[in-house]
């Protein structure tokens, strides 16, 4: 009796496991649109055994074949490959999309990554990468930074001479404003520097350095294009600066004055002077009253070796 209830109970077993393995190949069948699921009728009978052993056989040999990678343009589809860790030949059910994604956020250029599979041999891999903003430098590193103000870590900065130039402390924060300063000045500068956390100066083409206050440092820029509009300002100081081969501090920190520092008044020739005049009760230039630290700061800033600490003054 003990030996009958023994086998009444493998056959039980069997059939359930076999019931399982049917389900879960009609399941797997369906998802691969290998078989509709739909109410059994005489127009759509159960399938053949012959049917469902060729289907059990199509699930079992599901490889990957081909990997489709869109979004990358700083990766290289050989370093994304070397990541994912998926070899051909692999079962495309393997692999959990989920562990894949994170081995794709460990790569420094990943903002973003998206695995599916489409079956019966594909991986879709959509990427989203960080974009790259500005070069930051804090004392006497640089680094590129993204459009978050994030550093992208293990990327070589010489590879990105083109961008802008944010130093000290903080300055990273300046990368969402460059464009904006940019259009307020319609002018790109070279380099932006916090100063003391809580300023920027601006380092323009020819040693010209825009020293921007503290509060509403819009305003001063607005006034500066007014006056290059009506007067040309900037174009002359710049060409006056290249002339002269030295440094020109723009002080726009005390609101509606300009101050130029940096040569003497007798130095602008009659071309010039309506311009500098037209600068709202700035006072006479006054070279000795710029110092040497200074100089060297608007002089140094765009060789892009300056330090925060040593730069213009407050």
């Amino acid at each position: 009796m003990k030996n009958k209830n023994s086998r009444l109970s493998k056959i039980i077993r069997s059939l359930a496991l076999a019931a399982i393995v049917a389900v879960t190949v009609t399941v797997a069948a369906a998802i691969s649109g290998a078989v509709t699921l739909a109410p059994l009728t005489k127009n759509n009978p159960a399938p053949s055994p012959q049917t469902i052993w060729n289907i059990t056989q199509n699930i079992l040999n599901l490889q990957v074949r081909q990997i489709r990678i869109s979004g990358n343009h700083h990766l290289s589809t050989p370093e994304i490959h070397n990541t994912l860790a998926v070899t051909p030949g692999d079962h495309i059910l393997r692999h959990n999309l989920n562990h894949l994604q994170d081995r794709l956020h460990t790569l420094p250029w990943i903002a973003g990554a998206s695995v599916q599979r489409e079956l019966p041999d594909t991986l879709t891999i959509t990427l989203r990468e960080k974009q790259p903003c500005a070069r930051h430098q804090h004392n006497k590193k640089i680094s590129v930074i993204d459009t978050d103000g994030h550093i992208i870590p293990n990327i070589a900065h010489e590879n990105f001479a083109h961008l802008p130039l944010l130093v000290g402390a903080n300055a990273q924060h300046g990368c969402q404003l460059w464009n904006h300063w940019t259009k307020l000045l319609n002018d790109t500068p070279l380099a932006a520097a916090r100063v003391s956390n809580r300023r920027w100066n601006l380092y323009l083409r020819s040693n010209v350095v825009l020293m921007l206050p503290e509060q509403n440092p819009d305003a001063a820029l607005a006034r500066l294009r007014t006056l290059q509009n009506k007067h040309q300002l900037l174009s002359t100081l710049k060409h006056h600066a290249a002339e002269q081969n030295h440094s020109l501090l723009v002080d726009l920190r005390v609101k509606n004055r300009i101050r130029l520092r940096g040569f003497k008044s007798n130095e602008i020739n009659s071309d010039s002077a309506g311009a500098v005049a037209a600068a709202a009760a700035a006072p006479a230039p006054d070279t000795a009253a710029v110092s040497d630290a200074a100089n060297n700061d608007a002089s140094n800033a765009v060789s892009h070796t300056l330090t925060p600490d040593t730069q213009a003054q407050n």
